[in-house]
């Protein structure tokens, strides 16, 4: 196994670690009439694959739907991807991107009872604080063809998850 092998084996393996290791959980207080802003909360919350979005709500009055982007936007309660009753639904994130939810009691999401969980699909920078062995020149080559590095100064970019 050459040099760029073991590099790429040995950041995969840490990527994976550390994103066990940050894994959080998030509380949502679902209702209404606290007239909470569920965007703002959002906004000031970074979320990671791995997070756990823990809503807590009467189900007498509220429950949770997890929607597509268009029926986010225009409160459609009628074709919910899921539709969470319990109380406290636990939401694992498993991927990147955009998590839609509203309450799919009448008016409810209108009032504003709906929330983006967004996990950015943006790439890794590690930056080295000692310059790091350079592969050789065929290895650089070879990886940058394949679309999986860039180097800028001292940063390494990293594309797909993939580290050296």
């Amino acid at each position: 196994m050459g040099f760029a092998q073991r590099g790429v084996m040995f950041f995969m393996v840490m990527a994976a670690v550390l994103q066990i290791s940050i894994a959080a959980t998030h509380n949502v207080e679902w209702g209404i009439m606290e007239n909470r802003d569920y965007k703002s909360w959002a906004a000031n919350k970074t979320f990671h694959v791995g997070d756990t979005i823990v809503f807590v709500y009467n189900p007498k009055y509220h429950n949770l739907l997890e929607v597509s982007h268009e029926d986010y936007r225009s409160c459609n309660l009628s074709s919910p991807c899921a539709v969470y009753t319990s109380g406290k639904t636990s939401i694992t994130i498993k991927r990147r991107g955009h998590h839609f939810f509203i309450c799919g009691f009448p008016a409810h999401c209108a009032a504003g009872m709906k929330v983006d969980i967004n996990i950015p699909h943006r790439p890794l920078i590690i930056a080295s604080p000692t310059p790091a062995p350079s592969p050789s020149h065929s290895d650089s080559v070879a990886l940058l063809s394949k679309g999986l590095l860039a180097k800028v100064g001292g940063l390494v970019m990293v594309i797909g998850g993939l580290a050296l």
